[in-house]
């Protein structure tokens, strides 16, 4: 499990650890991953292809970026956690998610918050960094999409703009299937990795 308030120290157990569990040969074909070697495999996370070498246990951008250690250890869980998951076509809220009621603040604070402050300020601006993680845009409230973390992990994003009575307000959800992915911890630094993504 992945602590989003964790230390480096921490950061590198379980990335150390990921490594050890991680058996590419039990991966189904749903989880969208590409071969090029016995030693090196590649994915899309939010719309950015990424090279995992396992020889070396690296994990690299498509400009040979060195990823985030966070970032690291989404990928490496997703990997080991996707072994006999699938898309459930339903979806559920993050309080829905098991364990997250320790995470419910945090998750508002870091994640639901900031989100519809960025569509307050700058509603193109963010409609556009959506745009670039590949979104599929849905008709529903003032502004919403459909955006894949990974193949077996679409996110809805949800705003509402507010008025002089009402405030904005954000939400995301998630297929059901996320909690045989992720733990509820993973989740919730998946949203907030995806909030590092849209800002840059």
């Amino acid at each position: 499990m992945l602590e989003s308030g964790g230390k480096k120290a921490g950061y590198a157990i379980a990335l150390e650890r990921a490594w050890d569990e991680l058996v590419i040969d039990n991966l189904p074909a749903s989880t969208e991953i590409s071969s090029h070697s016995d030693d090196s495999i590649s994915l899309i996370y939010f719309g950015r292809k990424y090279h995992i070498d396992l020889a070396n246990r690296s994990i690299r951008t498509e400009n040979g970026s060195e990823s985030p250690e966070i970032r690291k250890i989404l990928i490496l869980h997703y990997l080991l956690g996707a072994t006999h998951a699938r898309i459930r076509n339903h979806e559920v809220g993050f309080a829905q998610i098991p364990g997250a009621e320790g995470y419910l603040r945090p998750f508002s604070g870091r994640v639901i918050f900031p989100l519809t402050g960025m569509f307050d300020r700058e509603p193109k601006k963010t409609a556009t960094a959506f745009a670039t993680m590949g979104a599929e845009m849905l008709d529903f409230a003032t502004w919403c999409c459909k955006v894949w973390a990974f193949a077996l992990v679409p996110l809805r994003i949800i705003y509402w703009r507010g008025d002089d009575e009402i405030a904005s307000g954000g939400q995301i959800v998630f297929d059901a299937g996320i909690g045989e992915i992720f733990a509820v911890e993973d989740v919730a630094v998946l949203c907030e990795d995806m909030m590092r993504l849209l800002r840059e």
